[in-house]
């Protein structure tokens, strides 16, 4: 065989294997909430060449999440019959019951939208030359030429399909402009709190400072010595642990327990961080997992943060005793 010919053959071989439907399929966004019309979709991206799928997404991912679970709870029940669970196959009729009464009351109260679509072209080059049709950028959009508007009027955005293993579709009924602005709000709370964190540890590094060392206090310290050397006085409270708290003690340690309550506090609001920042994440509702980790990437970098900070502004970091240890 031909060199030529076989090096053709093995390059079109490798481009078969790696080609996946994401290489024909486009994500289009912005359009219409009344866009059920699979084929006036259809109609209107065969200008890039032949359209061989159109599927469209709506807003109902509390009914797909609904009909996952009454999936599971079926499969748990075949497995309980042939386990012959009497008691437990009861209990998972009684679950079932309960989800097809949700289901009824979602389908009886869904108001259907359309929220995106995903468009199929035969050939690659169609799809590509798609993407690159639609402009991206603010001004681009701002006067995007008619004929590629649907319907004349809407201004689509289309990009690269994700794979469909990728997509999130419980998270398909939120538009691209309702996640724009759930992203803006997250962004700005995350923001908050992790100024606040930072405030936090700045504060409670300060009021750290003000209390000694292990290593820098005698092995012992006697209340004499603490009521002649006010320096020692920290010391003295440091030493006597538990017992800081009671009689006449707490009077005198009052100072030095106000500084390390505070400072515990700082500590445990900088702790507080990691979950706040998770929840606050969870409400942007990307579309597809790669996403998703990206969001994750901040809460990771949320806790990494808070193991500094932690370690920064920790008594026992520092070999000192807090009130409940001896």
């Amino acid at each position: 065989m031909h060199p030529q010919i076989k090096q053709e053959q093995e390059a079109k071989a490798y481009e078969t294997d790696i080609l996946t439907i994401t290489h024909y399929t486009v994500k289009v966004d912005d359009i219409p909430r009344d866009c059920f019309d699979r084929h006036e979709m259809k109609n209107f991206f065969k200008r890039f060449g032949t359209v061989v799928d159109v599927a469209i997404a709506y807003n109902d991912g509390d009914r797909v999440l609904a009909y996952k679970a009454r999936g599971r709870i079926r499969k748990e029940m075949v497995a309980a019959k042939q386990g012959k669970r009497l008691y437990q196959l009861e209990k998972l009729v009684k679950r079932l019951t309960a989800i097809d009464a949700e289901i009824a009351e979602i389908e009886r109260t869904l108001h259907k939208e359309s929220v995106c679509a995903f468009v199929t072209f035969e050939l690659a080059q169609d799809k590509a030359a798609c993407v690159r049709a639609y402009p991206t950028g603010f001004w681009n959009r701002l006067f995007m030429p008619k004929d590629l508007r649907y319907r004349g009027t809407i201004k689509l955005r289309v990009t690269d399909a994700p794979e469909p293993s990728n997509i999130l579709f419980t998270n398909l009924r939120y538009t691209a402009s309702e996640r724009r602005w759930r992203r803006l709000f997250t962004s700005l709370v995350v923001l908050i709190i992790l100024s606040i964190s930072i405030a936090a540890v700045y504060v409670a590094q300060y009021y750290q400072s003000r209390v000694p060392l292990n290593e820098t206090c005698p092995s012992s310290v006697t209340l004499a010595e603490a009521q002649q050397d006010p320096t020692l006085l920290d010391c003295y409270c440091d030493l006597l642990g538990s017992d800081v708290l009671s009689g006449s003690n707490k009077d005198l340690c009052s100072d030095w327990i106000s500084r390390y309550a505070l400072s515990k506090a700082l500590t445990f609001v900088c702790g507080l961080t990691i979950f706040v920042v998770n929840f606050v994440m969870q409400r942007v509702r990307p579309h597809a997992l790669t996403l998703l980790e990206h969001e994750a990437v901040t809460v990771i970098f949320c806790f990494e943060f808070y193991n500094a900070s932690s370690d920064s502004i920790s008594f026992g970091n520092a070999g000192g005793n807090s009130p409940g240890q001896v």
